[in-house]
């Protein structure tokens, strides 16, 4: 065979050797094609569906609008307001099969960061962190300028959203009776906290199909309206609790106090119409003081001191143990002891001798109402201390209150009340002599104005309150005068009863004017809070603060407090003013007194000239003409 024949059988054994090759290769194409096709058909259909889905479904989440918070005069005291937030849907840059993933998110990150004055390498580790989620926050509450140039860069997923952000028009005011509220809108103390159910209201959501340039397309099932909050009228008057937390600031600094507590109420209805504390906190700051946020006004007790005797005269005539004119003797050498208690004595060395039970109160006698508790006896005194509320809380509608101390309590299922720890109290005839003049017994300053209403009233029990209507519709959408009208002609509402009248009307009579209207006289102890206009009854307290680990009391650190209501004829309004620690040393005093008497004065004299309420009626004195004698 030649050269050119073995060529000739080569090139045909090559020719049949690729017409085998060539169809097989063909035919695993084919066969890796309809594999590929089964799985993307079969095999994936499910995750390929989704994908899909998520692609073309669009989902926009409608914020609510919290409901606002205003005064009873309808006054903005905490309002909500629109506000832009970016988002992010992480899987569009994973899905986006385009562009490299990671390359993205540094370019995304980046981008976002310069705008947002934020740190990009945050930003990216959140992204990968969350690359199989779909939504992520980048950052909320952003400026309309930085939201309008995040749109601009038309990143896909990148998404502005506008959402309700707090915002209280009226700065600090009142800041422990609002609370305030977290990122998310949730209500963290004070009426935000008690009445969140009722501000909060019901978020919206729209569910549609998108185009290739996410329009919404199609209206999906499931969309929902949101549904805004209510808005919360309270009882609060911020023209008075303005002047309220101004008169506490300066006494607070005056004195150079730890602190200083004030409460405004109506007595016959238990509305608390200013209530505050100094130091007090922003609602509105981004960084609040922790520790200011608690409001001693409801959580924090103290002895009462003298403030608490009348308590002690009330039982005592209430129960027909003595009456308001009885003489008491209180001895001339201003110490009184006997077989079973330590010796009592009379504040600053006083040696009052014989004095009246109004007298005990004018001149506050720590020895008469020790004797008025020892006649009662622990039974009659304890259970009289019960019905005006003291040991449990007195129910008003804000977190966190204290229940005074002793409290009532449940030990192994049985109700352990304050009369009962009383008399079980190591030394209990000391006991009953101490507590008589406020000592051995803690009360909240709320607990104690509330039971000074019930004598201001004439005897109903109360319960305080900060809540006076709650309307559906946004404040701005309500005509103010109309409302207003309306809301003046309701009649008070009737007091709330617990346990029955507390006292009878004319114990509470004989209390205020024979005894609390003197204390402002001038034989009494608080004469620099006498009003010419109107008849100021109350009761001064100067307490020692008891040390913390219940040995004895603090040197020299004292509790200065007052407490008084007007017109004494007929109570229109109650004020409690409790000074924490006055420094002594500056010289200017430190007993009720001197202290907190003319701060609940001047408060007083303000709420009664903006109330409207008439001054007292001095009769004229005919002229004597002398020549006709």
């Amino acid at each position: 065979m030649n050269t050119d024949d073995n060529s000739l059988m080569s090139q045909s054994t090559g020719a049949n050797k690729w017409m085998i090759i060539y169809p097989l290769i063909l035919a695993a194409g084919m066969v890796a094609v309809i594999f590929r096709c089964h799985h993307l058909q079969f095999d994936n259909v499910q995750q390929a569906r989704q994908r899909a889905e998520r692609q073309q479904e669009k989902i926009i989440n409608f914020s609510q609008r919290r409901g606002d918070i205003v005064d009873s005069r309808l006054r903005k005291l905490a309002v909500s307001v629109k506000q832009p937030s970016v988002w992010i849907d992480p899987s569009f840059i994973r899905d986006d099969e385009d562009s490299d993933v990671e390359t993205k998110q540094k370019e995304i990150s980046i981008k976002l960061a310069a705008i947002l004055d934020m740190k990009s390498r945050e930003i990216l580790k959140d992204l990968q962190a969350r690359s199989d989620k779909q939504f992520m926050w980048i950052k909320r509450f952003i400026s309309q300028d930085q939201a309008e140039k995040i749109e601009a860069l038309d990143f896909p997923g990148v998404v502005i959203s506008y959402e309700y952000k707090r915002h209280y028009p009226m700065a600090a005011l009142a800041g422990h009776i609002l609370g305030f509220t977290d990122i998310d809108g949730q209500g963290v103390g004070g009426v935000e906290s008690q009445y969140n159910d009722d501000l909060i209201g019901q978020a919206g959501k729209l569910l549609s199909r998108a185009d290739v340039s996410r329009r919404s397309v199609q209206v999906k099932a499931g969309s929902k309206l949101p549904v805004d909050g209510k808005t919360i009228v309270l009882t609060i008057d911020a023209e008075i609790q303005q002047f309220l937390e101004t008169k506490l600031q300066e006494i607070t600094q005056k004195y150079k106090a730890q602190c200083a507590t004030g409460i405004v109420m109506d007595p016959a209805t238990g509305d608390i119409w200013a209530l505050a504390n100094y130091p007090s906190f922003n609602p509105a700051g981004s960084k609040r003081n922790v520790a200011l946020q608690r409001n001693i006004a409801l959580t924090d007790t103290y002895e009462p001191g003298s403030t608490f005797k009348p308590f002690t005269v009330c039982a005592g005539i209430d129960s027909g143990v003595v009456s308001i004119d009885q003489i008491i003797d209180c001895t001339e050498s201003g110490v009184y002891d006997g077989p079973g208690f330590r010796a009592v004595h009379e504040y600053g060395g006083h040696k009052y001798g014989m004095l009246s039970v109004a007298g005990i109160i004018i001149k506050s006698s720590n020895i008469g109402v020790a004797k008025i508790a020892q006649m009662m006896g622990p039974d009659k005194f304890y259970r009289s201390l019960e019905l005006f509320g003291f040991g449990r809380k007195t129910g008003i509608d804000l977190p966190g209150e204290a229940a005074g101390l002793p409290r009532n309590k449940i030990i192994d299922g049985k109700l352990v009340t304050l009369s009962d720890q009383l008399k079980a109290a190591a030394g209990a005839p000391t006991t009953l002599t101490r507590v008589a003049f406020g000592q051995t017994i803690a009360v909240t300053p709320v607990q104690l104005i509330t039971a000074f209403c019930s004598l201001a009233n004439g005897g109903h029990p109360v319960i305080p309150r900060v809540l006076k209507e709650k309307i559906d519709c946004n404040v701005d959408d309500i005509q103010k005068s109309s409302w207003l009208a309306m809301i003046s002609r309701k009649p008070n509402p009737a007091p709330i009863q617990r346990a029955g009248r507390i006292i009878e009307a004319k114990t509470a009579r004989d209390i205020i004017e024979k005894g609390m209207v003197e204390v402002v006289g001038d034989e009494g102890t608080a004469q620099q809070a006498h009003l010419d206009k109107w008849t100021v009854f109350g009761k001064t307290g100067t307490a020692n603060i008891a040390r913390s680990d219940g040995r004895g009391y603090e040197a020299y650190k004292w509790v200065s407090s007052f407490i008084a209501g007007a017109p004494a004829e007929n109570p229109r309004v109650v004020v409690l003013v409790v000074v924490r620690a006055p420094d002594r040393s500056l010289g200017l005093g430190y007993t009720g007194g001197v202290v907190a008497g003319p701060v609940v004065r001047d408060i007083l004299e303000h709420t009664l000239t903006y109330l409207q309420v008439p001054a007292k009626v001095v009769p004229e004195v005919e002229s004597i003409d002398a020549g006709g004698i």
